[in-house]
């Protein structure tokens, strides 16, 4: 069943977060970091994935994160968002992939890609 699969891997992921953030986050949130284990389904690629993200407000306009998925491709991820507002903010991203092997009829090539972005993010509630 679908939907007791799906149940099973969110409680799972909610206990691993629970028991990784018992014994390794307390003492990171000492010096201001927060540790999360998150584990998640990709649908496309039918594969469990795991995410370790480490993140830190530097100032009060300023805060930076670094997440390490690990899967059939792990990736590493650094952000850092600058909020100009309460409402308005920039995030600059770099996304490394590691390298793949792909076998083509006479060669082996091994592909890795880097990524940089910038997006400027807008917010605003409504009442």
């Amino acid at each position: 069943n679908v939907a007791s699969n799906d149940s099973e891997k969110n409680l799972g992921a909610e206990a691993g977060n629970v028991i990784f953030g018992t014994l390794f986050g307390r003492g990171l949130q000492n010096y201001g970091f927060d540790l999360k284990y998150t584990s998640a389904y990709d649908d496309v690629k039918n594969v469990a994935v795991q995410k370790f993200t480490l993140s830190r407000k530097i100032t009060d306009r300023v805060n930076a994160s670094a997440s390490r998925l690990m899967g059939q491709q792990a990736s590493t991820e650094v952000k850092l968002q600058y909020f100009f507002n309460q409402s308005v903010s920039a995030i600059g991203t770099w996304e490394n992939r590691e390298a793949t092997t792909e076998k083509t009829d006479l060669t082996t090539q091994e592909r890795s890609q880097s990524i940089f972005g910038l997006d400027l993010e807008f917010k605003k509630e409504f009442k």
